[in-house]
């Protein structure tokens, strides 16, 4: 059961609407299915605690919005990263929304739901079989093998490494606020 409720936009400080049309847009632009907000417009899932909160909520959304703006690794590398870490913690809403946007990605559903239920999926691309190790070294914690690291710094290159390192560490986040808030997928009844 979640322990925060999506505020109303009246709810919402009058300084704090702008993060909250910040995040309503740019979760706008996403035609995957995923609902984002609920039929009174309320955001759902982490953004909720971003919003309760937005004295950490703004600079984590503006950590996020890095993320969804320019980027160098393809949207199912990326997808791939997201599944690990949402997996592994059991990130209902994370799993949600990124199983969605993985397929729009064109992995298949059975890699999506693999990769989801914390397995190996077969058939990746070496790209995206390289996101998935990192990503899955990563969340069991320790430092990332050399050997791993190297194989990955030559596939994505110094930027896309970093890139790669930083969103895991960016929805390591983004799970925690989902597991300790209790923010589940949306009631679809």
């Amino acid at each position: 059961m979640p322990r925060l409720t999506p505020p109303t936009r009246d709810d919402i400080e009058k300084a704090d609407r702008d993060l909250s049309d910040e995040m309503q847009a740019a979760m706008g632009q996403h035609e995957s299915g995923v609902a984002f907000t609920r039929a009174d417009g309320a955001l759902l899932g982490p953004f909720v605690a971003l919003l309760r909160f937005p004295q950490f909520g703004r600079p984590a959304w503006q950590f996020t919005e890095l993320f969804m703006g320019a980027h160098t690794l393809p949207n199912a590398v990326r997808e791939i990263a997201i599944l690990v870490v949402g997996s592994h913690f059991d990130a209902r809403f994370e799993l949600y929304s990124h199983e969605s946007l993985a397929k729009a990605a064109a992995l298949s559903a059975r890699q999506v739901a693999a990769v989801a239920a914390g397995e190996r999926p077969d058939g990746l691309t070496e790209p995206q079989e390289t996101a998935w190790l990192v990503a899955r070294r990563l969340v069991d914690g320790g430092q990332l093998p050399e050997m791993t690291y190297q194989s990955a710094l030559n596939t994505f290159g110094p930027d896309g490494m970093a890139e790669l390192i930083y969103l895991v560490g960016s929805y390591l986040v983004v799970a925690v606020l989902i597991n300790g808030y209790g923010l589940t997928e949306p009631d679809t009844a």
